[in-house]
């Protein structure tokens, strides 16, 4: 074997090495095609939204420890995050790009809103 075969046997070696530990480190998120809907506020002269602050309902069955697997993210460890018990819901302040590219992807998301606030009358 001639020095400048065996360089690139090292070479090609070294490619399949880095491309295997590349894909081994890749995150085990699906991100699927599908996107929940989303709700702006439905009256924001009356109702404005309260800026990054969501409201996310999940589908029947589905935990919020799986869509937190799904997306990638533990959102419950955020100052600014609740349960909503008996809704299969959440709210929280988050960024735009983790509501529409994390959050809404996750299949087990029935929708999204954005966050009003709640006015009493007396």
């Amino acid at each position: 074997m001639t020095r400048i075969h065996c360089w690139r046997v090292s070479l090609i070696n070294s490619f399949l090495i880095f491309r295997m530990v590349l894909s081994s480190i890749t995150p085990a998120v699906s991100y699927s095609t599908y996107r929940a809907p989303y709700h702006p506020s439905s009256d924001p002269t009356r109702f404005p939204a309260i800026p990054d602050y969501y409201i996310v309902k999940l589908r029947e069955g589905h935990e919020l420890e799986d869509h937190f697997a799904y997306i990638g993210l533990d959102l419950s460890s955020m100052q600014e995050f609740g349960r909503i018990d008996g809704l299969s819901s959440y709210y929280g302040k988050f960024s735009y790009k983790v509501v529409h590219e994390k959050i809404r992807r996750d299949p087990g998301v029935l929708y999204v809103e954005e966050d009003t606030p709640v006015h009493l009358i007396d």
